[in-house]
């Protein structure tokens, strides 16, 4: 029986599958840090803190709180709507579909260039086992003919 053993996968093997997705990422994390720094979002996130800081100083000082959770639910959806319609917005969605489309792209090419190399790596790995199988010893070979020898002789 030949032992078969396989390399271990280099980090450099694994590195070209990898850049598609460490790009997408690169990509997408910057167009979160674009959105949620952008003017835009920075004057609606604090008008909205400025909003809940008075609502839950009106409701503290007529003894309310946590009495009206109902309108904390609406400036909530309302401030979400306000996010939704906003060009900052319009402009992470239409980033993050051009970065997956990149990323596609990229994944594509990594995979076609990773199946041009299929052919040659296949030779190269049937010429070494070739190799090893030609210059191991026949003596594995050996090793039943003498015990059917041996049963003979007994």
């Amino acid at each position: 029986m030949t032992n078969l053993s396989f390399p271990m996968i280099s980090p450099d093997t694994l590195h070209p599958f990898m850049q598609p997705y460490i790009r997408l990422t690169q990509r997408n994390m910057q167009l979160f840090t674009s959105f949620s720094a952008s003017p835009e979002m920075v004057t609606l996130w604090l008008q909205n803190a400025q909003k809940m800081v008075i609502h839950a100083a009106k409701s503290t000082a007529n003894g309310k709180s946590g009495e009206e959770p109902q309108k904390m639910v609406e400036q909530v959806q309302n401030s979400l709507s306000d996010v939704g319609q906003s060009k900052a917005f319009a402009g992470l969605v239409q980033g993050l579909m051009q970065s997956h489309m990149q990323f596609l792209m990229d994944l594509a090419q990594t995979n076609v260039s990773a199946m041009s190399q299929v052919p040659a790596k296949m030779m190269e790995n049937m010429q070494q086992a070739a190799t090893k199988t030609l210059s191991e010893p026949a003596s594995h070979e050996e090793s039943p003919r003498r015990s059917s020898s041996r049963r003979k002789e007994h």
